[in-house]
């Protein structure tokens, strides 16, 4: 691992749903890989309650699970498909997010 970060030039922390990691990401990362071979993409499977957690502490960047019962506040919500929704705890992670929203695996 020590290896991979050394050669990355930028990392994403994801956590993630499992229904998200076998659905959505397993075929979005791939592509993701392509287009951004310099970027680290650090998975985290976790249920919906840890990863609202993990992102209001700032060990994950983005949340790829269902809409939660109440947004806090400061956080933004964005559709990727009808049932995930992602939530971005910092900047910096537009060019991942933009290849979830493009992947073939993404309804038109």
């Amino acid at each position: 691992m020590a290896a991979l970060q050394t050669q990355a030039q930028g990392v994403v922390r994801v956590g993630a749903i499992g229904g998200a990691i076998s659905g959505l990401l397993s075929q979005a990362l791939p592509l993701l890989a392509h287009a951004h071979p310099k970027l680290l993409v650090q998975l985290l499977e976790a249920d919906a309650s840890q990863l609202d957690l993990k992102i209001a502490r700032g060990e994950i960047d983005v949340a790829l699970c269902r809409s939660p019962r109440v947004v806090r506040e400061g956080w933004r919500f964005e559709p990727l498909l009808a049932l995930i929704p992602f939530s971005v705890a910092r900047p910096g992670v537009s060019a991942f997010l933009n290849v979830l929203r493009s992947s073939s695996c993404l309804p038109g």
